[in-house]
């Protein structure tokens, strides 16, 4: 519980932050993503980086995107017996969440859109 707490937390971060940058409704979102034109986005930056089991943090990612699939943009990029990587898109901005076994860890990114 608390894994997702901590990636909810992210989320909020990039949903409520106050620094300038382009904002997009959910539904705009959604038809860029159909449409496979999504935002332009800023360089990312690492919000999280912690130490915990593959299996913990994929769960963690899945909760996640079991949560935010249907409303936002939700992809799984890679997702091997080591690595998952899951990327959403929030109204102003961008997350990654990557899931490392060898590594241990699991790292959250942020990318603002232009």
């Amino acid at each position: 519980m608390k894994k997702i707490k901590t990636v909810i937390g992210c989320c909020l971060f990039v949903a409520c932050s106050s620094f300038a940058g382009t904002n997009y409704s959910k539904e705009q979102l959604n038809n860029m993503a159909s449409s496979g034109n999504y935002p332009e986005q800023e360089d990312a930056v690492s919000k999280s980086a912690n130490t915990m089991s593959f299996e913990d943090s994929k769960s963690g990612a899945l909760s996640m995107y079991s949560q935010l699939v249907g409303d936002y943009p939700v992809q799984i990029v890679v997702d091997t017996n080591i690595l998952y990587v899951l990327k959403l898109w929030t109204n102003d901005g961008a997350i990654v969440m990557s899931c490392s076994g060898p590594d241990q860890k699991r790292v959250v990114t942020v990318a603002r859109y232009k």
